[in-house]
């Protein structure tokens, strides 16, 4: 082949690249613009994720074009207002939340919103509008700043629920997770946070899928003389959701006088729902009916400590699945006391003057020592019942009765501990026939607190 011929060639073949180049761009500049839009992509070197760079993508777009805006990249900055057209879905990513600062609002106008467990708003800013959803999820972020609609579902249980609360709570007392196995030995043993779950879940759906009743783990443990550990949990408070992690709590509010610290979601110090801020005060709960809790003003009691007199120190406590036992002692309700076949109150302290107000059973101890009784007779029956003090106005409405036939050791001694259903009063009073013994004790040795 001659060198003209190659070169004619070669010319060819470029100009027929160049033709069928510039037909591929121009059928590719006359389809339909892509219905999905990343974000980030439209900002400077695609990581500033500001508020004006957003306000500038939504202006660009028209109002005509429907389009699915991803939400990626990161934590957006919004420092400015930022309002979204009805044309934009809003696809929002894990770990990237709009971080909405003090004073600035974002407006949505009934936009479609996608996104699961977690949080798309943080920031003392706030939202407004409404968003078209399937379930507003408690862990977006502050329902009462971030208000944009409640969703299609507000009251479904589901396996969110089913995974992280019940699931703690179907667990043996004692060994933790060791009896979810196959063979269902146990496995329906239910604790305190299970008990709570179904009520929730099953009794008040005033807030969706966990209802604001709802409250699970957040329990004390003792660390030091000033100073607790509070598990982690969930819950509502103040009809916003919160997840609590696992920290230590310095005590702020002991003194040397005998009192009962309430440990509470500060509900205006928290950044819901991770960012929880605790206070613990001697300022006494009340039963909040709207917020099915227990409240002082807006923010939710999760335990109760109590500290004696004299030191400005915690009393020991040992704590578990709900039961607050002291550890190092308990508390004289009486000694020496007579039954007369009547109800009667201890006589040495009542038991409301160390329970928390909030106090809904107690661990009382009955015994007829130490020291030898005034039984002489070894078949002596000894049967003294302790019961709240509503319960012993309706007498013969007795509970927890407990005896039995004395042992022949020569100094006869009975004794029995067990939880007792307490009133609004917070008291036990006690009864037995009068030939009973006359050297009957009581003490005070726990509680069980609503929340």
């Amino acid at each position: 082949m001659s060198k003209f011929k190659r070169f004619f060639i070669g010319w060819v073949a470029v100009v027929l690249c160049l033709i069928l180049g510039t037909t591929a761009l121009a059928q590719r500049g006359a389809r339909t613009a892509s219905t999905d839009i990343f974000a980030r992509n439209y900002t400077a070197s695609g990581t500033n994720l500001v508020a004006y760079e957003l306000t500038n993508l939504i202006t660009s777009l028209p109002t005509s074009r429907k389009v699915r805006m991803h939400i990626d990249g990161g934590a957006w900055t919004i420092n400015t207002n930022v309002s979204f057209t009805t044309n934009i879905t809003l696809i929002m990513y894990p770990g990237c939340p709009f971080n909405v600062s003090t004073g600035i609002v974002m407006t949505f106008t009934n936009n479609p919103l996608v996104a699961a467990d977690w949080p798309i708003f943080t920031g003392l800013g706030t939202a407004t509008g409404s968003c078209d959803m399937v379930y507003r999820w408690p862990s977006w972020g502050d329902q009462g700043r971030f208000s944009i609609g409640d969703g299609i579902l507000t009251n479904v249980p589901s396996v969110y629920l089913l995974t992280s609360a019940l699931s703690n709570a179907m667990t043996n007392v004692s060994t933790g997770y060791a009896n979810l196995d196959i063979d269902g030995t146990d496995d329906l043993l239910m604790n305190e946070d299970g008990t709570n779950w179904i009520k929730a879940a099953v009794l008040d759906t005033n807030v969706g899928v966990l209802a604001q009743s709802y409250i699970a783990g957040c329990h004390p443990r003792y660390l030091s003389s000033t100073s607790i550990t509070v598990t982690a949990g969930d819950g509502y408070c103040n009809g916003n959701y919160f997840k609590l992690s696992e920290q230590a709590h310095n005590m702020t509010s002991l003194t040397t006088t005998q009192a009962v610290h309430y440990l509470y979601i500060n509900n205006g110090s928290s950044v819901y729902p991770t960012n929880i801020a605790l206070v613990d005060t001697t300022n006494v709960p009340a039963y909040n009916t709207a917020l099915a809790g227990w409240y002082y003003q807006t923010n939710r009691t999760i335990s109760a400590i109590y500290s004696s007199s004299g030191t400005s120190t915690i009393r020991p406590f040992s704590y578990n699945n709900g039961d607050y036992i002291f550890g190092s002692g308990w508390f004289w309700l009486g000694q020496a006391m007579a039954t007369t076949g009547l109800w009667t109150n201890p006589t040495t302290q009542a038991s409301s003057y160390y329970l928390p107000a909030n106090a809904k059973e107690a661990l009382v101890n009955l015994n007829n020592g130490p020291g030898p009784s005034l039984i002489t007779n070894a078949n002596d029956l000894i049967s003294v019942v302790i019961t709240s003090q509503e319960a012993a106005y309706l007498a013969p409405g007795m509970i927890n009765t407990n005896g039995g036939v004395m042992g022949n050791s020569g100094i006869y001694r009975t004794g029995a501990i067990g939880w007792i259903a307490l009133g609004p009063s917070r008291n036990v009073w006690y009864s037995g026939a009068a030939d009973d013994p006359d050297n009957l004790n009581m003490s005070l040795n726990g509680y069980r607190i609503n929340r």
